[in-house]
C-alpha cells in the first residue's frame, strides 16, 4: 500500500509503512505540467502511472495535492487521467485475452509486445474512448477535481 504524506517542502510516497519513501517530489515542483495536443496535463501524473508500485487512487490523491496547493494551475484533469485509465483498461483486456485463450504457451518478448499493440489498436475506438472517459469523470469527481 503506498501512503502520501505532505511534509514541509516535499511530497513523499511511502510504500508498505516504510521509514523512507520510495519517491519523493518538491512541493515548488508540483505545479509542473506539459502540452498534450492543445491541453494542458501534469507532468507527474503520466510519469507516476509507469511505476510498478504505482496504485491508480494514488495517482487522484496527488493530483488533489496538486491543485490544493496550486488552485490556480491550468491542469486538464480529464485529459492528464484518460491515458492512465484507458492504460489500466487496455491491461485488462490483456489479461483477460490471456485468460480465455485456448493457447497455452507463453509468450516470448516479442509476441507479447506486438499482441499489445493488436490490442492497442482493437480498442482504438469511440465506444471505447467515450467509457474511459465516463470512468475518468466518475473518478474525477469522487476526487473532486472538477
Amino acid at each position: 500500500m503506498i501512503i502520501i504524506k505532505i511534509e514541509t517542502h516535499q511530497i513523499n510516497l511511502y510504500k508498505d509503512d516504510s521509514d523512507s519513501p520510495i519517491y519523493s517530489i518538491r512541493k515548488d515542483d508540483l505545479w509542473h505540467t506539459r502540452i498534450q495536443g492543445e491541453h494542458i496535463i501534469s507532468d507527474w501524473i503520466p510519469h507516476l502511472m509507469l511505476k510498478t508500485w504505482i496504485e491508480k487512487h494514488i495517482l487522484y490523491k496527488l493530483a488533489t495535492v496538486i491543485q490544493k496547493e496550486f488552485p490556480d494551475n491550468k491542469i486538464d484533469w480529464s485529459v492528464t487521467f484518460f491515458q492512465v485509465e484507458k492504460s489500466q483498461y487496455l491491461n485488462h483486456v490483456k489479461k483477460t485475452k490471456h485468460l480465455i485463450s485456448s493457447s497455452k504457451k507463453s509468450d516470448t518478448g516479442v509476441e507479447d509486445l506486438f499482441e499489445s499493440i493488436e490490442i492497442g489498436v482493437e480498442e482504438q475506438n469511440d465506444f471505447v474512448n467515450s467509457k474511459v472517459s465516463e470512468i475518468v469523470k466518475i473518478n474525477l469527481q469522487n476526487n473532486k477535481l472538477i
